[in-house]
């Protein structure tokens, strides 16, 4: 599956949910993909507010942590993620407060870089810079392949306008 197709995955949108069903019996097409799924029963996903966002060093689009670093280190200002090579691992991660959470909005986390970078710049999937959801591993429960993530983004517009039609999907191992 290409993260440009809309295959096999969907986001529905409810503007209002009604009461849970405890009766509802959920499907799945292939039974075989049951055993690659990465989430292995029903779970719940409990969110806090941070109060300050976190910026995972990773190889995003228009990566916000450059422009927060320079401005706290002008005199080591950087130009792009991959100047972090030169610096601790340690050192990167007491800057950016990062760590492995799940996350609704802010900066996506791609374990082995941000795939977008693979379309032309004007490109539709390079416009989906919204992140709807990351969700990272959770020991047993949920692995996405080797202690891995998974993100859902969305172009600003089609956000705004509620249209969850194409949402851009990735997963990624560790």
């Amino acid at each position: 599956m290409g993260i440009d197709k809309e295959e096999n995955h969907r986001v529905i949108y409810y503007p209002q949910l009604g009461e849970a069903n405890p009766d509802a019996v959920a499907t799945c097409e292939d039974h075989e993909r049951e055993f690659w799924w990465p989430i292995k029963h029903e779970c719940a996903l409990e969110f806090t507010t941070l109060g300050r966002e976190i910026f995972a060093p990773n190889d995003s689009i228009n990566h916000p942590l450059v422009e927060k670093w320079n401005q706290v280190y002008p005199e080591q200002a950087i130009t792009s993620l991959d100047d972090f090579d030169v610096y601790d691992v340690e050192d990167i991660e007491d800057f950016t407060g990062s760590g492995d959470y799940s996350r609704l909005g802010g900066v996506p986390h791609f374990m082995q870089g941000d795939p977008r970078r693979e379309y032309p710049e004007n490109s539709d999937i390079r416009r989906r810079t919204v992140n709807l959801l990351t969700m990272d591993s959770y020991g047993n429960t949920v692995l996405w392949g080797d202690v891995g993530t998974a993100n859902w983004l969305i172009a600003p517009d089609r956000l705004a306008a509620r249209d969850f039609s194409q949402v851009f999907y990735e997963w990624s191992c560790g």
